[in-house]
């Protein structure tokens, strides 16, 4: 009897070794290690646009991207030169809302997207964020 239960207990710890090393093996492969560095386009880089008229950007080189508008002062944030259809996404549009004065040539604004390397789930010390800038000349 003590025998069997000294192979049954040579068994168990043989199969205990050999899960730890796959179990390792797998683990090995995740993200420990902090994210390489990446980058991230959009496309177009430059348009023109005028009143009325959308285009659409496109991100490409992450996992997740958010989008923001450069906005010269307070009265612009309550009377923007466009809007985006979406702030999260690989695709946004942009839609001009204001006609440019015919004292000037262009207005400019920059439409800038994060991405963001990972899931979800990574934390933010690991995470690894990079951007890029579209520009967006409203002309008359």
């Amino acid at each position: 009897m003590n025998k069997i239960r000294l192979v049954y207990g040579g068994v168990l710890a043989g199969f205990a070794s050999i899960l730890a090393l796959v179990t390792a093996a797998m683990l090995a492969g995740c993200d420990t290690e902090p994210v390489q560095d990446f980058t991230v386009s959009v496309s177009p880089q430059t348009v023109e646009i005028q009143k009325d008229q959308s285009v659409e950007f496109v991100a490409s080189g992450a996992t997740r991207y958010s989008w923001s508008i450069n906005v010269s002062s307070d009265t612009e944030t309550n009377n923007p030169w466009g809007i985006l259809s979406a702030t999260t996404g690989d695709r946004v549009t942009y839609t001009s809302l204001r006609e440019v004065d015919s004292s000037l040539d262009f207005v400019l604004r920059q439409l800038t997207v994060t991405g963001t390397l990972g899931t979800e789930s990574v934390s933010n010390a690991s995470a690894r964020k990079v951007s890029a800038t579209a520009l967006i000349y409203h002309i008359p």
